[in-house]
């Protein structure tokens, strides 16, 4: 019995499939021939030469003035290139293989203010920050969430160096810093350590996947 539901199932949805009618189908749904209610237009802009490396798994935020805020992750200048671009794989055999995989000079080390504007670029090294935001913010993927309404950037966890940088592990830390007053320090030039705030829990030691608000 179980076999011929099996087979009238395949059945009626055959048929149905050769009844549908047939639609073009676009990249996302179906194509029709009213208008749409908006345009699109593509215009290539040229970075500054002193704009941000190109990073991945990073953390961002941006601005109300429309300025990005970039941090943590991992990225590499172009003398670096051959160096890590096979780099961030996670096949850890043979055993060590994860300090070859993701090798510390990879690792971004600034806080970069850009505006895709006006192409002002500013940058503050976190070896400037004392060693507990440092070192969680040397890390790639973490779980990061920007509450615009607050201008607050969480971020939590991370993976990467040990602050011996003797072996790779998971941080167990949540950062709160506003993005606006972080923002004016990284183009000032001023102190930005008191923007900080740092607390650690071991339920915090997580690594890729979202943070999301849910209240």
């Amino acid at each position: 019995m179980r076999s011929l539901f099996v087979a009238l199932g395949f059945a009626v949805a055959a048929s149905l499939a050769v009844a549908a009618p047939q639609q073009p189908v676009g990249q996302f749904g179906p194509v029709t021939d009213a208008a749409l209610p908006f345009t699109l237009e593509f215009r290539q802009v040229t970075s500054p030469k002193d704009a941000p490396p190109a990073l991945h798994s990073f953390v961002s935020a941006v601005a109300a003035d429309g300025t990005w805020l970039l941090l943590s992750g991992r990225g590499a200048s172009a003398a670096m290139i051959d160096d890590v671009e096979q780099s961030g794989l996670h096949g850890f055999n043979p055993p060590g293989a994860g300090r070859s995989n993701f090798p510390l000079p990879s690792y971004n080390t600034g806080i970069w203010t850009f505006h895709p504007t006006t192409g002002e670029v500013a940058v503050l090294d976190i070896d400037t920050l004392p060693d507990a935001i440092r070192y969680p913010l040397r890390t790639t993927s973490q779980q990061a969430w920007y509450d615009r309404a607050a201008d607050q950037l969480t971020i939590v966890g991370g993976y990467g160096w040990n602050p011996e940088a003797t072996d790779l592990q998971t941080y167990d830390t949540m950062i709160r810093v506003e993005v606006a007053p972080l923002i004016e320090a990284v183009r000032t030039g001023q102190p930005a350590a008191d923007l900080f705030q740092v607390l650690t829990h071991p339920q915090l030691q997580v690594t890729g996947g979202d943070l999301v608000q849910i209240a």
